[in-house]
């Protein structure tokens, strides 16, 4: 699919608020992004300061500002401001924005995100405008990941830090749970690790790529585990994830 097809596939999820389950993975599309589903996930919180306290481990820069690029229904952004002062969310689809900003209003207590409807390749800011940016299993969504990682390099400040959490295409579970959908195949050909640190490579110093048995999202990450219940020890390359940190290159 290109970029334009999945832009407009997840308008139509959010509007729909679909309950279609997709092929034998038994999962609901809109599931994965609804912010109701993820705030009854006591424990997401905890797992994904987990991944940005290891991303993070030795960052000298900042701590201010941060972009969640693909934000979907931006919980996980709401999430990050835990960390930064200030979080900019940042997705195309006008829909699920609106989703997310709608769960916002129900829910006070989460906290505000500044939103923004934009392609992730030609971002509406300054150049050094953010300490880190943040691609969370939304980076095998781009139309060119290539073009992602150029305009997120640019938005970078000195010394800021860059992070990418996808599935990992080595363990067989994830491997059959992004074979079916269609939106989810670039995964197969992106979610490598020699491959996606060769294509960072070219945009980022410090290339790093570690291995977590980590579910961000309810959904997928659960459907992979009944598929192929095998879970390797922590840090293995054949956990269910792949967390990718950088730095923008000077």
């Amino acid at each position: 699919m290109n970029q334009e097809e999945t832009r407009a596939l997840y308008e139509r999820m959010a509007t729909r608020r679909s309950a279609r389950r997709e092929g034998l993975l038994g999962v609901s599309w809109f599931d994965r992004f609804d912010p109701a589903t993820l705030a009854a996930d006591a424990d997401l919180a905890a797992r994904l300061d987990a991944v940005l306290s290891h991303a993070l481990r030795g960052h000298r820069g900042a701590w201010d500002s941060a972009l969640d690029l693909g934000c979907g229904t931006f919980f996980y952004s709401r999430l990050l401001s835990a960390r930064f002062r200030r979080v900019v969310g940042v997705d195309a689809s006008r829909s699920m924005l609106r989703a997310g900003r709608d769960a916002g209003a129900a829910s006070p207590g989460l906290s505000p995100v500044r939103l923004v409807r934009a392609d992730a390749a030609r971002l509406p800011f300054a150049a050094g405008s953010f300490d880190c940016v943040l691609c969370l299993d939304s980076l095998h969504h781009a139309g060119s990941p290539g073009a992602l990682f150029s305009e997120a390099r640019r938005v970078l400040a000195r010394d800021g830090a860059f992070i990418a959490v996808e599935p990992n295409m080595q363990n067989p579970g994830m491997f059959l749970a992004h074979l079916f959908p269609r939106p989810e195949r670039a995964a197969l050909l992106l979610d490598w690790p020699r491959r996606l640190r060769r294509l960072a490579g070219r945009f980022f110093e410090d290339v790093e790529i570690s291995f977590f048995n980590l579910a961000i999202s309810p959904g997928y990450a659960g459907a992979a585990g009944r598929i192929f219940p095998f879970k390797p020890r922590p840090g293995a390359p054949f956990c269910l994830r792949m967390v990718m940190t950088a730095r923008g290159k000077k």
